[in-house]
């Protein structure tokens, strides 16, 4: 049919189209990616930045804003078109040769927004020069920088300081001018560390003197410390801007992510009680349950099983599969999980056997609430015993190979003996503990 051709063949078109905009986004991400390498490829000679936009500061006594522009694999030196405007302090690192400069301070001495010049890093020996232009401009507004919404308990992250000017033109830094940061909402959620105080941040030497003169620069590190909704705020302390420059805040929220024990799938019959528990992630410590009261319980459909509080599940007389969720009620649009509960008829029974230590009880008590998990139990339809060890064996119900949680002391089984005469047991509701006499199968 024609008109079906045509559909395809349009269709087909839509879909090259489509891959090939995927494609070109794919390589674009991957050069942007290349750019921000901290390590380039030791054959490509290249500069950190082409372009810096630096704030002015009319005032003859202001701190002085510095950026780092760093030039890769060679030997070079740094000169600026014009000393009125810039300034440049070369960087010697370990690994350069002598006279030799990969990295370089410049800062600014402009007055006014119109002047432009520009940054050389010459290589010495092959006298390639890369250039860097530098503009100007006044900063209109601040804002912290919003590349996250939550911080784990326990993690720490940076909180960055962005300078705008009227055209929403971000400046390249702001490294040599002081603010202050407070929390001014949820302080025992978080608190604030300086760069220095971590010693594992990169930190810039104008940043660093800054924090050892008792101020805070333009990056404050932030830890999470409990569960909840925090506002940050930050104001830049520069005398010819302070009066100019409104302060800016942004909420963040603490959270410490949980998982519900057991995490995986569950398997259990008709008509029975599970039990669940909750874990924080980061500690691995169980949640106790006096701290059950931030949580909220719940399923997503009723006909198949019913929860309660601390996690307590009862499944109906009915084969179903059913969502477990619950929800840190702090931030629950953060903070939640949930696992899937099959509820199932079993159509077999299976016995499985483990060795254990005849005075071990913590062991037997262990298998006995390990709720059904197959554990370290041998599920074979023979069972090859050792003389003078000592074994449990347990009943468990099954659906095809899969294990079905029951309730203990809910569920009866008859163990026939007769075939344990040269044994020596003691049984225990659905347990039996064996010491085998000689050495027959």
């Amino acid at each position: 049919d024609s008109s079906n051709y045509k559909s395809y063949s349009s269709t087909k078109r839509k879909l090259y189209f489509l891959n090939f905009i995927q494609i070109l986004t794919l390589i674009i991400l991957l050069q942007l990616t290349s750019r921000s390498e901290p390590n380039p490829d030791p054959s490509i000679k290249k500069i950190s930045k082409v372009n810096l936009l630096l704030p002015i500061c009319q005032r003859a006594n202001c701190n002085e804003v510095y950026a780092k522009l760093v030039a890769y694999n060679g030997c070079y030196e740094w000169k600026t078109e014009d000393p009125s405007l810039i300034q440049i302090q070369p960087i010697q690192r370990p690994d350069d040769g002598r006279n030799c400069y990969s990295e370089a301070y410049v800062y600014t001495k402009a007055k006014s927004t119109k002047d432009i010049t520009y940054v050389t890093a010459k290589d010495k020996k092959t006298n390639e020069y890369f250039k860097c232009k530098v503009g100007f401009g006044e900063v209109s507004k601040i804002s912290i920088e919003k590349n996250f919404d939550t911080i784990n308990v326990g993690d720490i992250f940076e909180l960055h300081v962005l300078a705008h000017d009227d055209r929403g033109n971000i400046f390249s830094s702001l490294e040599g001018w002081k603010f202050n940061w407070k929390i001014i909402k949820g302080h025992n959620n978080a608190q604030l560390i300086k760069l220095t105080d971590h010693g594992k941040v990169e930190i810039g030497t104008k940043r660093e003197k800054i924090e050892k003169d008792g101020g805070n620069s333009d990056i404050m590190l932030i830890k999470g410390s409990q569960t909840g909704k925090i506002i940050v705020s930050v104001e830049i302390l520069e005398d010819d801007l302070k009066s100019k420059v409104t302060s800016d805040k942004r909420e963040l929220y603490i959270v410490e992510p949980f998982k519900i024990i057991p995490d995986k799938e569950l398997y259990i019959i008709p008509n029975a009680q599970y039990n669940f528990d909750l874990m924080y992630t980061h500690s691995k410590r169980i949640i106790p349950k006096s701290e059950h009261k931030y949580f909220e319980w719940s399923v997503s459909d009723e006909n198949c099983g019913k929860i309660r509080n601390f996690g307590n599940f009862q499944s109906k007389n009915i084969g179903c599969t059913v969502k477990v969720i619950a929800k840190d009620t702090r931030l629950e649009q953060f903070n939640t999980d949930e696992v899937i509960v099959h509820v199932l008829f079993p159509n077999s029974i299976d016995i499985g056997y483990m060795e254990i230590n005849e005075n071990d009880k913590k062991i037997i008590e262990k298998i006995q609430m390990e709720n059904n998990q197959l554990g370290n139990f041998n599920l074979s339809p023979t069972f090859k015993l050792v003389e003078g060890k000592h074994y449990v064996f347990k009943n468990f119900l099954m659906y095809d190979d899969q294990p079905v949680y029951y309730n203990y002391n809910t569920v009866n089984f008859n163990f026939d003996l007769s075939s344990l005469n040269n044994y020596v047991y003691r049984n225990k509701i659905n347990l039996i503990y064996v010491k085998c006499n000689n050495n027959e199968d």
